[in-house]
């Protein structure tokens, strides 16, 4: 396949498949288990003025959204990996005609 690609002549990368997890990936996932976290305390606070029951739904929040951060984390983490291993040439099938 040729064709000008990026105003120059030349091949197009052929295999668009991911390989991994990227760098914004992993900082996407720290990120998002850092705002997880803040969020469960902010709720376990809000609940605990509502309800008036200091410092107990704070730290039932806080271990929740631990739990809920550490399950998202590691669902991208192996989804990553799992593309990892699918695009490694050995777990390929073999074409044989």
């Amino acid at each position: 396949m040729t064709g000008t690609f990026g105003g120059r002549q030349g091949r197009r990368p052929t295999n668009s498949a991911r390989t991994g997890a990227s760098g914004a990936d992993v900082a996407g996932a720290g990120f998002q288990f850092a705002a997880i976290l803040v969020l469960s305390s902010f709720a376990g606070v809000w609940a605990d003025r509502k309800l008036g029951t200091s410092p107990w739904l704070v730290i039932a929040f806080v271990f929740l959204g631990a739990a809920a951060a550490f399950f998202s984390l590691y669902h991208k983490l192996m989804k990553g990996k799992h593309l990892d291993d699918r695009n490694k040439p050995s777990n390929r099938p073999v074409d044989t005609e």
